[in-house]
């Protein structure tokens, strides 16, 4: 996230975008006054299906101080919760429905 003050409260949300190829891509990006801020993808994105979220720098440092946390500083924060995120239902929900919204906006390819 940003290093100033204007991002203190900002959220940090982890869970899939889908592009305007068609792609679904476990994704993270910021939250900021209510706003999408893409730090990463350099192509359009169609839709944004959040699983994870961490209100503001306080919730980000909770989420890291937890046993869970330090086991995954350095990867993706969904790894902490199983194979591709699966044992946390937002995570889980929002791929389903990532899936589901692809196959709505690009019928032919399943």
């Amino acid at each position: 996230m940003g290093s100033g003050p204007d991002y203190a409260g900002a959220s940090y949300v982890e869970g899939f975008a889908i592009t305007s190829h068609g792609l679904v891509n476990e994704h993270g990006w910021v939250v900021r006054d209510g706003l999408i801020v893409e730090p990463t993808l350099p192509e359009e994105v169609l839709a944004y299906f959040p699983g994870l979220e961490f209100r503001g720098r306080a919730e980000i440092g909770a989420f890291l101080a937890s046993r869970l946390g330090r086991t995954h500083e350095r990867t993706p924060f969904f790894h902490a919760f199983g194979f591709a995120g699966q044992k946390s239902p937002s995570y889980a929900r929002a791929m389903v429905e990532a899936y589901e919204h692809r196959r709505s906006l690009f019928p032919e390819g399943g």
